[in-house]
């Protein structure tokens, strides 16, 4: 008998047209995060598509961050450039492909990452009601408590609550600005950032978290705040 699989209630992986995000599978094990890198794997993933089946083995252990986990040569944008995703998920080709790919169709089915669980469903809806683009949204999804401090900082600056101030654009304006900051800050850290479960990610946290860290990341924290500041003055 199988076991049932409590899915959560906001699903972070795909949550509009817009945007999509495939940090579970690997996308940010590589040592390098920039979002130009990143994007130009990503765009290539039509390819490495075309190869289907043919792949006998991708290579990735040289641009890894930690050899132990695994990018997935089967993402890329599945829109544009704006949609990062798995191209053969049966909903992004004729039939499921997913077979082909390291974990198989019932671990990349059923497996949530630890932003479902560490977002409550008002901070899953503040995340995609503000964060447009795909790599600020991923950088949120791959560090969910920085992200916390930042929407709780935001908060405090202008002492209501985001849906309560009346320029909606400049919330979406600062927490891209902070996002990207902060993707900077962990593209410095040679440490692993993705984690696929909760207890891997709470014991590693401390290396690139604001919310989590110690008085390491205060020049950090300092600098998101001088951002904050200056926009919400």
């Amino acid at each position: 008998m199988e076991a049932i699989i409590n899915k959560p209630g906001i699903i972070l992986c795909q949550p509009d047209e817009t945007k999509g995000c495939s940090v579970c599978c690997g996308l940010f094990n590589f040592k390098n995060i920039s979002g130009s890198n990143l994007e130009k794997f990503l765009v290539s993933g039509k390819y490495r598509l075309s190869q289907f089946f043919r792949i006998e083995y991708f290579d990735d252990t040289k641009e890894s961050r930690d050899d132990t986990s695994h990018i997935c040569p089967y993402q890329g944008f599945l829109k544009g450039r704006s949609k990062p995703g798995c191209l053969v998920h049966p909903k992004a080709c004729a039939s499921d492909g997913r077979h082909a790919s390291l974990f198989g169709i019932k671990i990349c089915s059923e497996f949530f990452c630890p932003a479902h669980i560490i977002l409550n469903d008002d901070m899953k809806k503040t995340l995609i009601k503000y964060v447009d683009g795909w790599y600020e949204y991923s950088i949120a999804v791959l560090d969910p408590e920085s992200f916390i401090w930042m929407v709780e900082s935001i908060k405090s600056a202008i002492n209501c609550e985001l849906d309560d101030w009346h320029d909606k654009l400049r919330i979406k304006e600062a927490l891209s600005r902070l996002l990207v900051m902060q993707a900077e800050y962990m593209n410095s850290i040679s440490f692993p950032i993705f984690y696929y479960s909760i207890s891997e990610y709470n014991l590693s946290k401390c290396y690139f978290s604001v919310l989590s860290g110690g008085e390491s990341h205060n020049p950090q924290r300092q600098r998101l705040q001088q951002v904050i500041k200056e926009l919400f003055r």
